[in-house]
Order: C-alpha cells, then sequence, then structure tokens
C-alpha cells in the first residue's frame, strides 16, 4: 500500500507514500451509505453520505476518512474516486476541500491551512458566497451543482 497514517500534532493525515501523478486515480471509496452527515463521512449524493464502518476506521479500505481539508488542495473527488489534482511528490500529506462535496456539514471548523486564499471557516457549500463557488467549480460535486437550481 502507497499511502499511510500519519500523526501531526493533534490530527492524523493521509501521506502518499510514492509520487502521484496529476489525474492520477489514487483510491476507491467504499463504506456503509447512510442519510445523514458525520464528522467522518463523505457526502456522495445529495441525501446520500459514506461513512466509515463501524471498526474499520483506520484500516487500509478506510485511509479516505484521514483524508483533510484544505483550501490548496492536491486533490479531488469525482465518482467516489480521489484524484490527483497536481503531481504529488512521495511525503506528502494528501488532501481535498471539503465544500466540493459538502453541502452543510455536521462539524464545522476553522481551517488551518495558511493558504492565502484561506476561507477560515469551513461550513459547506451551501455557506459559499457566488465567487467561492465559482472559484471551485470545476471539482464540485454534481448533486451540489443542483442545489443551485432549486
Amino acid at each position: 500500500m502507497f499511502l499511510s497514517i500519519a500523526k501531526n500534532k493533534n490530527e492524523n493525515q493521509l501521506i502518499t507514500n510514492r509520487e502521484l501523478i496529476k489525474e492520477e486515480i489514487i483510491l476507491n471509496f467504499k463504506g456503509d451509505i447512510t442519510s445523514q452527515p458525520s464528522k467522518y463521512s463523505i457526502q456522495i449524493g445529495k441525501n446520500e453520505h459514506l461513512d466509515v464502518p463501524e471498526r474499520k476506521m483506520g484500516t487500509p479500505d478506510y485511509y479516505w476518512a484521514f483524508l483533510n481539508h484544505s483550501c490548496a488542495p492536491n486533490t479531488y473527488i469525482k465518482n467516489k474516486r480521489l484524484i490527483a489534482l497536481t503531481d504529488i511528490p512521495a511525503g506528502t500529506e494528501l488532501t481535498f476541500n471539503y465544500n466540493t462535496t459538502e453541502y452543510d456539514m455536521a462539524t464545522p471548523f476553522t481551517c488551518n491551512c495558511q493558504d492565502q486564499n484561506c476561507l477560515k471557516e469551513i461550513k459547506g457549500y451551501k455557506y459559499l458566497t457566488n465567487s467561492e463557488k465559482e472559484a471551485i467549480k470545476n471539482y464540485t460535486a454534481s448533486y451540489l451543482k443542483a442545489f443551485i437550481s432549486q
């Protein structure tokens, strides 16, 4: 397995142990489908969330639960797949922008990514301004775009 979990300060991080190439599929998501979000779930449809089954947290098939947010991510999610947004060197933490998959987060938080365009408060797509939505439109899940037309 070319992915590992590392502890940094108070958080776990998903790390790649080999170089990844832009647009490379890194992993396929699997888990339990629920109708409610949790701290570790990833939204996969308008009312669908993928969550880690009980007692599976930390096992290689569910390493995706350790993906942290970044306002300047190096991966994105499409069709239940984690895809490299850029070339990623070995030893790098994998991150994605939670606002591209989550409409209204179960556990909002203050972002610490320190990017110059950091949004500070991460609450979900629902809370973004139109210009913030525009900035991530190429990587925004289609079910989130459907919320706009309602």
